[in-house]
């Protein structure tokens, strides 16, 4: 009887189709993440900027993660509690909190970050984001959106993430697109 496969030919087919499966379905859950972004970018509320920022986040973070991202998972997850405390507290409390969150990523990166110099731009994109959710002004939110973006753009080139890297360049357009509208429908002098 002839034997087409041995058996550890065979394991080693079912470990490569079981890595495919779950790196698709972590792209999926990227793209997900790309969907609660846009969502946040285009809306004018800071409201819901927060709550789809919040799911974006948790998403892009579990996504990132399989790309061996995990000080983007780690940021992510904190960047996700410090969206929860913009929802729940007021500006005062709200610093404090977010100050606070700020002085626990930077000593997980000191203790901790084995990414190298590339692992510092998930802080810097929280530090961006900090300072945009402590805003009140939509505008100037979406403008500190801006570093963000481009510090996780340069964090998925380097990890080789397809939808971190579609991730943000679609919420670059649409955050763009979004300013503009602001811009357009609205006096400058009252926005800044």
């Amino acid at each position: 009887m002839f034997i087409p496969y041995s058996i550890g030919t065979l394991k080693k087919r079912y470990q490569l189709v079981n890595i495919e499966i779950n790196l698709k379905l972590f792209d999926i859950i990227g793209y997900i993440s790309i969907l609660f972004s846009l969502l946040s970018f285009i809306s004018n509320s800071k409201k819901y900027i927060l709550i789809f920022g919040l799911f974006s986040t948790i998403l892009f973070g579990i996504s990132i993660s399989y790309y061996s991202g995990f000080n983007g998972l780690f940021v992510s997850f904190i960047s996700a509690i410090t969206k929860v405390l913009s929802l729940k507290y007021d500006s005062e409390k709200l610093k404090v909190y977010k100050i606070f969150s700020v002085v626990i990523v930077l000593a997980f990166y000191i203790l901790f970050n084995e990414e190298g110099v590339i692992g510092i731009l998930p802080l810097i994109s929280l530090i961006f984001i900090i300072f945009a959710d402590l805003q009140d002004n939509i505008l100037k939110l979406k403008l500190l959106y801006y570093g963000s973006i481009f510090s996780w753009i340069i964090y998925g080139i380097a990890l080789n993430s397809i939808p971190a890297i579609l991730y943000d360049i679609f919420g670059l357009i649409v955050l763009t697109y979004s300013i503009y509208k602001i811009i357009l429908n609205k006096d400058i002098k009252k926005l800044v």
